[in-house]
């Protein structure tokens, strides 16, 4: 595969197609975060923040279990065999939304009753459990559409969704009635249904209850050791901002919070390639050998590389000035922390295709022991600097522990490369 046809119109077009879904996506993400960090203080955003954490922490769980065993192991399937598949892995998404349902209502119960901003409990508990619902409801019927390539209606289901929250959101935030619970309550009601409908709608689905239990057992041979990474990865990532709230104070993590958010602007971008990258790396793999997986892997890291390395450059020059005007002089003089963070960033973005590539090899195994490296530098560095350094530590320990991760999982495949060309050498 050369650059060519990596790049040819159907890739290009399906590629634009998951860019652009992604990009509306996370712009809404982005945009929902300014307009609460404009409209609340600081202690009161950090809590959104800490919110968002758990959201995406249960969502790595929904990937490694779920998503990721589907994309990977539908094309082992008949159709007739594939619509049951589907049912089953339907099912267990049903169950791991209850299971959401119930962590998001602690979680608020704890933190907002605690803070003691809204007073109206039920509505705080419905307003969170909603939010984690609906997102990941969202998420699980937007890579169901990908792992078949249904871009179209991905893409679709992406403006239907984003464009409406987000000018329910906007509306509230010019009358000065946005707050965090009715932002949930905005979040998880504008996902729910739409989704729900794309699924039934594009999906031939057969439930066999003697099935579901046998598919949940073969997607986690799969998936074990990605929800084993899923959960190192949270433990080692999400913890910072949770640490920094233990060890400094939910203002901190207000900071750390736009800070990652204006970083990773070109989310969108890095998410929408891993996003149709890792489709068409399982479709290489069928080939019977990894090097079709590798060049699309290698062709990704430099086209991050280039992304990334232009936002390092303006956030050096213009980043404290970014982040005076976009989240208010709430957040003047973090332009350093900033830039920092956009390191973090790109280091992230470019250990996405590593992990994407073992996942297809189906040897997700790799990504979990180099996550264990990442971890080991949390527990030990993170906490220190954070304990020491406050905000400062906590950004620094965030790049030492992804870089420790990054470079494990480069020498790890391109042992696996250099292993499986000895084995076909010998075969021949």
């Amino acid at each position: 595969m050369n650059l060519s046809s990596f790049i040819s119109k159907k890739s290009l077009q399906q590629g634009a197609g998951v860019v652009f879904d992604q990009g509306l996506y996370s712009l809404t993400n982005f945009l929902t975060g300014v307009l609460l960090a404009r409209s609340l203080a600081k202690e009161e955003y950090g809590i959104y923040v800490l919110a968002l954490s758990l959201i995406i922490s249960i969502m790595g769980v929904q990937r490694a279990v779920i998503t990721v065993p589907y994309t990977v192991y539908r094309q082992k399937h008949k159709q007739e065999d594939l619509n049951s598949y589907t049912g089953s892995v339907f099912v267990h998404q049903i169950i791991l939304l209850i299971v959401a349902i119930v962590f998001s209502m602690l979680f608020s119960q704890y933190f907002f009753l605690k803070e003691g901003l809204p007073n109206n409990t039920l509505l705080i508990l419905v307003a969170f459990a909603l939010a984690a619902t609906g997102v990941l409801l969202r998420d699980f019927v937007r890579s169901y559409l990908l792992a078949q390539l249904s871009v179209r209606q991905s893409v679709i289901m992406g403006v239907s969704v984003n464009i409406i929250q987000l000018l329910i959101l906007a509306t509230l935030y010019i009358k000065d009635l946005l707050t965090v619970h009715n932002a949930f309550l905005i979040i998880g009601g504008c996902s729910i249904l739409p989704s729900l409908y794309f699924f039934l709608n594009n999906s031939q689905i057969r439930i066999k209850a003697t099935q579901i239990l046998n598919d949940f057992s073969n997607n986690l041979k799969l998936g074990k050791w990605i929800l084993g990474s899923t959960i190192i990865s949270t433990l080692s990532s999400q913890s910072y901002p949770w640490l920094l709230a233990f060890f400094a104070d939910k203002s901190s993590v207000a900071v750390l919070g736009v800070t990652l958010s204006l970083a990773n602007i070109f989310g969108p971008l890095l998410q929408g390639i891993n996003s149709y990258v890792f489709p068409k790396m399982t479709h290489a793999r069928s080939e019977g050998t990894p090097y079709g997986v590798i060049r699309i892997m290698k062709k990704a890291v430099i086209l991050l590389s280039l992304i990334f390395g232009f936002w390092i450059i303006c956030g050096a020059l213009f980043g404290n000035h970014l982040l005076t005007l976009i989240y208010s002089s709430k957040y003047a003089g973090y332009g350093s922390v900033l830039i920092i963070v956009i390191f973090n960033s790109y280091i992230s973005g470019v250990t996405g295709p590593l992990g994407y590539a073992t996942a297809s090899l189906e040897r997700a195994d790799i990504n979990f022991k180099s996550l264990i490296g990442g971890f080991i530098v949390t527990i030990i560095v993170g906490v220190f600097l954070i304990y020491k350094f406050g905000l400062y530590g906590a950004v620094i320990g965030m790049i030492l522990s992804n870089l420790t991760n990054c470079i494990l999982q480069w020498f790890s495949v391109m042992i696996l490369l250099k292993r499986t060309k000895k084995k076909m050498e010998f075969a021949s």
